[in-house]
């Protein structure tokens, strides 16, 4: 049941949250879609604390045409235009506890993307939907698209209820920068209680309209699209349908990370920041050689997602930072490795099977 009234939050408070929010925010971005599937410079660069960008790659991207900061410390958005911040706003992002998706923690990636696509009214098609009568989740592929095709204000095409919003702009894969259907989330000042999502990253509806009107006016090659786009907000509700268009000859990127700081209104990237990164370590093939039980130290992370990702099973196929996972450790974890899984390159531990790749120091526990 989705709640249609902003509730009092106490300050600090996620507990109070959860009721209204399970209903909410149990929705992600692991779905099918319709798409191919002032001046001065920032008084001070913050370094992003994971992804595999160097920070002199930030501030060229923060210089193309079009660049959208997405800051997954503080929860805001900064949108860069011709090198210069033009706006910000909160955001929601991923439900990294698993709080709101039965316990599985979620992941938004980091790093620098070229935006694939965007669309105006797009279909929310997840996997694994639930009927909104029963709570069930679908159990079949025919049950799944009578459930999709039954309730089309909650998956249809600007639906009042779609949690997509009426906009999105894809920019890794099934991940998007889109709009919501829960409106007060985006007004909760403290950025912890607006970790929620299943990965995308959710907007306030007003914002992503205007950033998406933002991008088909800074190009030209869009003005076709840019029509049939006030066409569709004009479109009766009945009549809204998906439209797509390809970003991919368009100077606009998107930049993920974790930064403590964002900058002001009005300034522009620093092009000589004072004090080198520390490189965030990436997986490498350093084995591992398991002969007790063990404790081990979470050494490196994927370069794509920034997490170390484990399973509850080892992956039948070679795994990639496209597919699932049932959680993810970070930098600095421990972790207990209780056997090496023979033929694979995983390891056996207490949480889950890992990657050898991921991990190192480790000392033999008595």
């Amino acid at each position: 049941m989705f709640l249609s009234k902003k509730p009092l939050i106490a300050k600090n408070s996620l507990t109070q949250l959860c009721a209204g929010l399970m209903a909410i925010v149990a929705v992600g971005c692991s779905a099918e879609t319709t798409s191919q599937d002032g001046s001065g410079t920032d008084a001070q660069t913050m370094w992003m604390q994971s992804g595999n960008t160097d920070d002199a790659s930030v501030q060229k991207v923060l210089s193309s045409a079009l660049a959208l900061r997405i800051n997954l410390q503080t929860n805001r958005a900064s949108l860069y235009k011709g090198g210069k911040i033009v706006d910000q706003w909160n955001i929601a992002s991923a439900d990294v506890t698993g709080e709101f998706h039965d316990n599985v923690p979620q992941a938004t990636p980091t790093g620098i993307f070229a935006v694939e696509d965007m669309q105006v009214c797009p279909e929310w098609l997840p996997r694994a939907p639930k009927d909104p009568k029963t709570g069930k989740p679908a159990a079949t592929e025919q049950e799944r698209m009578a459930i999709i095709k039954g309730n089309p204000e909650l998956f249809g095409p600007c639906g009042a209820k779609n949690p997509l919003g009426s906009y999105v702009i894809w920019f890794h894969g099934e991940f998007g920068v889109h709009g919501n259907s829960a409106e007060w989330i985006l007004e909760i000042p403290d950025a912890e209680q607006r970790r929620v999502s299943g990965g995308c990253i959710r907007n306030p509806n007003n914002k992503i309209k205007e950033l998406f009107h933002t991008v088909v006016d800074s190009f030209p090659i869009l003005s076709n699209f840019k029509n049939e786009v006030l066409g569709m907000e004009t479109t009766a509700s009945k009549d809204k349908k998906t439209l797509t268009q390809s970003l991919s000859d368009v100077d606009m990127k998107v930049v993920v990370g974790r930064w403590s700081v964002d900058p002001a209104l009005g300034s522009k990237p620093n092009p000589q920041p004072s004090t080198k990164p520390t490189a965030t370590p990436t997986a490498t093939a350093t084995p591992v050689v398991v002969t007790k039980k063990m404790s081990c130290t979470v050494s490196a992370v994927d370069p794509v997602i920034g997490i170390a990702p484990f399973h509850d099973a080892v992956p039948t196929k070679p795994w990639n930072n496209y597919q699932s996972y049932d959680g993810f450790l970070s930098i600095g974890d421990k972790v207990v490795v209780t056997e090496e899984v023979a033929g694979t390159s995983y390891v056996k531990t207490t949480r889950g099977f890992i990657e050898k790749k991921y991990i190192s120091d480790c000392q033999i526990q008595n």
